[in-house]
Order: structure tokens, then C-alpha cells, then sequence
């Protein structure tokens, strides 16, 4: 009987019909066929591949990859040893950090105050002119009262300005040798206009106080050449002011 029958292909589909009739009366492709007719079990059928009006076989689909998932494991609150040292390090140079910040603050407030309790006259240079025995350099005190400084400033510059015999009034009012040391000095100043001035050095001879300067001048009022020389000014503390009360230069 088996060999009696003959599949038949449809016409445009993939699959045989069986003409004899069937149990379930469902169409069987050819391998179910072959199947059925050798009595094989029909449990597990192989992969069925549907053929094409072409006669192509189709080509199988090839599934989506699949994505793997590992395993994440969480650690506990507990610190490692080495984290813990790590940790411990850290501080240590914290603290190091800040005890040195806090040692360097301190010296400094401590250098300010040394400053604040020391002369206007920090150092002096060893070397000194050997005309005028003038120190070539001094270190002033940046924390100095400067109250003798502005008020001698502001004499000189009237000097410089041509208002000598504006500044010096008082002293020309005077019957003694200040009336005519005022005039000599008005006249010295003309004839040798003073152009600046540098502050080299500061002398405390209670109660005055004598300030040093090096000034630049005019050799005559032609203003066509200049030198430098020496001039002071003493100052006196009157009824806590202090006042001009004597200039020197040299001319």
C-alpha cells in the first residue's frame, strides 16, 4: 500500500496532501508523510523548512544574541584594612597640614609685634660716606610713626616751592641769630632751587628729632645743571605736635 501511493504538489504551496484520508483529516507535508508511512514516531518531527513558489528553500532566522548577566555583588559597610590605613594617612597629613598652617600664622603675629616695638630704624649699612660719615643704606620700619615724616615733608616742599620767607615768618620775627639764619637760608634756596629729596637717615636725640635727606638741586637759578648734597631737618614735639625748628643745608 505504501508503495501505491503517489504525493502530490500543489501549485504554488510548500507542502503535499495525502489523498488518502487521515484520522484527523489534516494535510501532512512530505516528511510527515514519510513518517506516517514507515510507522516512524511522529513525537519529535525534524526542523520543517517551507519551500518557496521558486523551489528556493527559505533560510532559517537566525535568533537574537543573548544578552548575558552578571552577577553583581554588593560589600558590606565594612572598611578593608588598607582603606582603613588610607583613610588614616589622609588625616594624618590633614593634621599635619593645619598644625604647620596654624605654626606659620603665629610667627608671623609674633614677627609683627617684634616690628611694632622696634626704632624706626631697623639696620644701618656698614659702609659710610667718607665726606659725610652717612650711612649708605638704612632699613626703615614699615610699622613707624610717620607723623615726623609727613610734617617734614610738607616743610621742605614750601622750601621747593619758593615760600621761604612764607615758612621761615616766624623765625624772622625773632631778634637773634634765627632772623638772620632765615635770611641766608632764603636766599640759598633761591639761587639753588631744590628739585627732591630721599630720606637716609633718622636721629633720636630726645627731645627732637633729626631727619637726614639727600637732595638734588639747581647749581644756580639758570636751572642748567644739578648735584646732590645734604640737608636736615629738627623737629620738636610741642604740646604733642612736632614742629619745624631748625633746617640745615649745605650749599
Amino acid at each position: 500500500m505504501v508503495g501505491s501511493l503517489k504525493p502530490e504538489l500543489r501549485s504554488g504551496e510548500g507542502f503535499t496532501e495525502d489523498p488518502s484520508p487521515n484520522p484527523g483529516g489534516v494535510p501532512m507535508n512530505a516528511s510527515a508523510f514519510k513518517l506516517a508511512a514507515t510507522g516512524a514516531s511522529s513525537e519529535a518531527p525534524p526542523a520543517i523548512r517551507p519551500v518557496t513558489a521558486a523551489g528556493e528553500r527559505a533560510q532559517p532566522r537566525t535568533p537574537p544574541p543573548v544578552t548575558k548577566v552578571s552577577v553583581v555583588t554588593l560589600r558590606g559597610s565594612c572598611l578593608s584594612p588598607q582603606t582603613f590605613l588610607t583613610m588614616q594617612f589622609s588625616r594624618t597629613h590633614i593634621g599635619i597640614a593645619v598644625g604647620t598652617g596654624a605654626l606659620l600664622v603665629l610667627v608671623f603675629l609674633g614677627y609683627l609685634y617684634w616690628l611694632s616695638t622696634q626704632p624706626p630704624v631697623l639696620a644701618r649699612s656698614e659702609e659710610r660716606d667718607p665726606l659725610t660719615n652717612m650711612p649708605l643704606s638704612i632699613t626703615m620700619n614699615p610699622f613707624r610713626d610717620r607723623t615726623m615724616e609727613r610734617t617734614a615733608n610738607a616743610f621742605i616742599a614750601q622750601m621747593r616751592d619758593g615760600n621761604c620767607r612764607k615758612v621761615l615768618a616766624a623765625w624772622e620775627k625773632k631778634k637773634d641769630y634765627r632772623k638772620k639764619r632765615a635770611d641766608f637760608l632764603c636766599n640759598s634756596e633761591a639761587q639753588h632751587p631744590l628739585i627732591s629729596w630721599k630720606l637716609v637717615d633718622w636721629e633720636d636725640q630726645p627731645p627732637l628729632i633729626i631727619l637726614h635727606y639727600k637732595g638734588e638741586r639747581y647749581t644756580s637759578p639758570a636751572q642748567d645743571a644739578t648735584y646732590r648734597d645734604l640737608f636736615s631737618v629738627t623737629l620738636e614735639n610741642k604740646d604733642g605736635t612736632w614742629e619745624v625748628t631748625k633746617y640745615d643745608a649745605f650749599y
